[in-house]
């Protein structure tokens, strides 16, 4: 589909923030806090805690828990994100690159301990509640996709009633149902790719 349409290191300057940062260093907090205690029983007190920084700073940067949440998914995600594209860059058709994109950030997800934390029985009801009820992980996806496919290689093969935004959200919602709810068709790779092209590709994808 493409080389990357700007380096990883330039790709990540915009849109993560700056490695030192207060913000940084609280989702940095956060990460170690939700590891250690799970994302339902880690409070702001706790993060400002291990981030050696008052609470009214951390307020300043994130208004509430799940704010904090967000910023971390978001994080994970766009590291993932690279990582997926890694993976799938060599296919050439937008078919295979939406099935084994979505492939691969199965697998991605599951080396990833913080997100697959999220998925546990625990937080599945958080899970599922921050990642579907808020555009901040779809709008973060946008721009992660605009940079790794032109959009000329999307206008080819997806249909021209779908935009970027509703793509991510759909792919998002494929992901934590999978992830949420397995089933005998997500039970393996191979029933998870077909169940991916007779049911996702169909939503996405130009069919003649």
């Amino acid at each position: 589909m493409g080389e990357l349409q700007m380096s990883e290191t330039e790709l990540l300057a915009q849109i993560l923030p700056q490695p030192g940062s207060v913000e940084a260093r609280a989702l940095d907090a956060a990460v170690e806090c939700f590891g250690e205690k799970g994302f339902n029983k880690v409070t702001m007190a706790d993060v400002a805690s291990a981030a050696g920084m008052a609470r009214s700073t951390l307020y300043r940067y994130f208004r509430e828990r799940d704010d904090l949440i967000i910023g971390v998914v978001e994080r994970e995600s766009i590291l993932m994100s690279l990582s997926i594209y890694q993976r799938i860059r060599r296919f050439s058709n937008i078919e295979d690159y939406v099935v084994e994109g979505v492939i691969a950030a199965l697998d991605e997800m599951e080396r990833n301990s913080i997100l697959m934390r999220l998925f546990s029985d625990d937080s599945a009801a958080l899970a599922g509640r921050i990642l579907l009820s808020t555009n901040r992980v779809q709008e973060i996806g946008v721009k992660v996709l605009k940079y790794i496919v032109s959009p000329t290689e999307l206008e080819r093969g997806l249909r021209n009633d779908v935009d970027g935004k509703q793509i991510i959200d759909w792919i998002l919602r494929v992901l934590v149902s999978i992830k949420m709810m397995p089933s005998e068709y997500t039970v393996s790779e191979t029933a998870c790719r077909k169940l991916l092209k007779d049911m996702l590709l169909p939503a996405l994808v130009n069919r003649p």
